[in-house]
């Protein structure tokens, strides 16, 4: 049972930000997906290698599977930025510190939220292009957006730490 501190924490201008702007990822996501869906061939990228190299493929059926992806985890983290005393943290959490330790979780959370959201978007548009031009090219677009992702997260985490 959880016995931390349960302070109501207001949304700062950072976080609606970043939930907005996750939730417009999300948005652009399924419109990429609903508009370009009928010019798709059969059979799409279903997986990229480390060099972005396509080493999978399947049914355009399965890019549908990405912005629902990407609704899922929209509302998880959403739901559970609003309850930032059930969330880890590497230090006990007290009356003095809660607030500011549960600002930059739920902080932390948005960020992540619209990261994901954003990477899930690019996920979709780097199928479709290499679907549609039937070119590999557009799969180191991927890789590299995959490693600016964690590294920005990192960055954004260790920052919280400041």
């Amino acid at each position: 049972m959880n016995s931390r501190v349960k302070i109501n924490i207001e949304e700062s201008k950072a976080m609606s930000k970043y939930h907005l702007l996750a939730f417009i990822f999300l948005v652009l996501n399924f419109v990429l997906v609903g508009i370009s869906f009928s010019f798709l061939p059969e059979i799409i990228p279903t997986h990229f290698g480390i060099k972005g190299n396509i080493d999978g493929t399947g049914p355009k059926s399965i890019l549908w599977s990405i912005p629902i992806l990407s609704t899922l985890v929209y509302f998880i983290i959403k739901s559970s930025s609003k309850h930032p005393h059930l969330h880890n943290y590497s230090q006990k959490i007290t009356k003095e510190n809660a607030p500011i330790l549960y600002k930059k979780s739920m902080e932390l959370g948005a960020f992540i939220n619209m990261i994901t959201t954003g990477l899930l978007l690019i996920l979709s548009l780097v199928i479709i292009l290499c679907a549609v031009t039937s070119s590999e090219k557009y799969g180191t677009i991927l890789f590299v957006s995959v490693v600016l992702y964690l590294i920005i997260l990192l960055f954004k985490t260790f920052r919280l730490n400041d």
